[in-house]
């Protein structure tokens, strides 16, 4: 390539480089007014990397609940190992990674029944998971990444993180979720929710949340700074 040729791909790159610059500061740099609510598509379940918790697959460090009726002796709470066994007293290991809670209850009923009691009532509750979390940030006490042990309502969400700050501004709280490979956005009312004048919707696992406040900005731009450029164009954008 010729001294021309470089200096022509030197300004496009350079020209290439401002216009993605200007393009997420202009992202960063929102204005309140202008986040979506959540629509009909948003409030669908996202990805099914990340569907109901209820259609999880067990795994090693998993914690789940078993409840056996009438047989104190079996009901507790049990981690999975990393054999993807969990140990019931008098039953022994019992594989169940790779299996849905549904098929997880089958196989203690059917290990149970063998021995100790006839068609034995089991039931099953995911209370952890490692690869099931989500990221609640901005004007919560204890911002972090929490669990998603079955179905998580944002209420419930914001109160794993100590509920909200005195910075809080309830009226806004934005979720960013991941929907057929996009990233979608859209803004709650925490406020109303309290008051039961909207509907408390279910949160998923890999959903960011971030608790409008003081300190929110910041966040919101270290969060749109992960993303790639080409997302900045996709539906969340303010």
């Amino acid at each position: 390539m010729n001294n021309v040729g470089r200096a022509s791909a030197v300004a496009k790159a350079g020209t290439f480089f401002l216009l993605a610059c200007s393009i997420l500061l202009t992202a960063c740099g929102y204005r309140r007014a202008e986040l979506p609510p959540p629509t009909a598509e948003f409030n669908q379940p996202p990805d099914p990397l990340f569907a109901d918790p209820y259609d999880h697959r067990l795994g090693p460090t998993d914690l789940v609940g078993v409840a056996v009726y009438r047989a104190p002796e079996f009901t507790g709470d049990y981690r999975v190992d990393s054999a993807g066994n969990i140990s019931l007293p008098l039953v022994g290991a019992v594989p169940v990674q790779g299996m849905t809670i549904e098929e997880a209850s089958v196989i203690l009923r059917e290990r149970i029944g063998q021995t100790y009691y006839v068609n034995p009532d089991v039931s099953v509750v995911l209370k952890e998971s490692t690869s099931q979390r989500l990221v609640v940030d901005g004007s919560v006490r204890s911002p972090g990444v929490y669990p998603v042990p079955g179905r998580v309502t944002l209420m419930e969400a914001v109160a794993r993180a100590g509920g909200t700050t005195g910075a809080a501004n309830l009226r806004r709280v934005v979720i960013f979720r991941q929907i057929e490979g996009q990233r979608h956005v859209a803004v709650f009312d925490l406020r109303q929710i309290q008051e039961a004048q909207t509907e408390d919707p279910l949160v998923y696992a890999s959903d960011i949340i971030i608790v409008d406040g003081s300190q929110t900005r910041q966040v919101l731009r270290d969060v749109i700074s992960t993303l790639p450029i080409v997302a900045l164009f996709r539906p969340f954008i303010y």
